[in-house]
């Protein structure tokens, strides 16, 4: 899932921002100081009514909440071991 991640962002999310948002308008404000400004303004009226945008857009939020739903599984998985080995520990000592 660490490798889908991360080709998503380099294969599709990054290069639509990189053909169609000016990344130094909407990047963070801590970030912008160190970015070049300028530029081209980004189409928002084309952008918005973009399918592509809105599938980039969903398929992000499919794979975050699916990563969400893995570390909450994991988190569980770590509880349960955790109790398991203090439960050992104590009917060691």
């Amino acid at each position: 899932m660490d490798i889908y991640t991360s080709n998503q962002y380099s294969r599709l999310i990054e290069p639509f921002f990189a053909e169609n948002i000016n990344y130094a308008n909407v990047a963070l404000p801590q970030y912008k100081t160190i970015l070049i400004q300028g530029g081209p303004a980004t189409d928002t009226e084309w952008l918005f009514s973009s399918l592509k945008l809105w599938n980039v857009a969903t398929f992000k939020l499919e794979t975050t909440s699916i990563n969400i739903l893995r570390y909450q599984s994991m988190k569980t998985v770590l509880e349960k071991l955790k109790t398991d080995l203090e439960a050992l520990n104590l009917k060691e000592n």
